[in-house]
């Protein structure tokens, strides 16, 4: 089972190869991803619970953009502007992988009942704020515009 140690490290490694591509408009937005992910997994692991299959998920999405961008780093400048097309749609694959693996620990983070709970108290506190004053002015007999 990957930990999260495992899986940052994944992020911290493919942000290290991005800097090596001579594209870096078409790669740095794999490296901001990536390190995305490794944040989702460790703002959701202890409070969602993560399953071992969700982990799995996100570090495979993590893998493959490592071992990508590592083969991209490992080109010569020449190449990597010959291959460039290659690259920005290897690229935008890739964001999708990892955008999928956003969605779905953020779902997971967003559906646990101890999440929804504290969502509602949230709510709550932000709409006695809101309301509270129009309360207090109604109690005495003021209207919005004069107080």
């Amino acid at each position: 089972m990957p930990t999260t140690l495992e899986i940052d490290e994944l992020a911290a490694d493919v942000v290290r190869f991005c800097e090596h591509i001579a594209i870096k408009r078409s790669v740095k937005m794999l490296g901001t991803k990536s390190r995305q992910v490794a944040r989702e997994v460790l703002q959701a692991g202890p409070v969602a619970n993560l399953s071992q299959d969700d982990l799995e998920k996100s570090m495979e999405a993590l893998k493959e953009t490592c071992n990508q961008v590592q083969q991209w780093s490992k080109k010569c400048i020449v190449l990597q502007w010959f291959a460039r097309d290659e690259i920005q749609r290897e690229c935008e694959r890739r964001q999708q992988d990892l955008d999928s693996a956003i969605r779905l620990l953020q779902g997971l983070a967003t559906s646990r009942p101890e999440n929804i709970k504290v969502k509602s108290h949230v709510n709550l506190a932000n709409r006695v704020k809101t309301e509270a004053p129009t309360a207090v002015g109604n109690a005495t007999g003021m209207s919005d515009a004069q107080q």
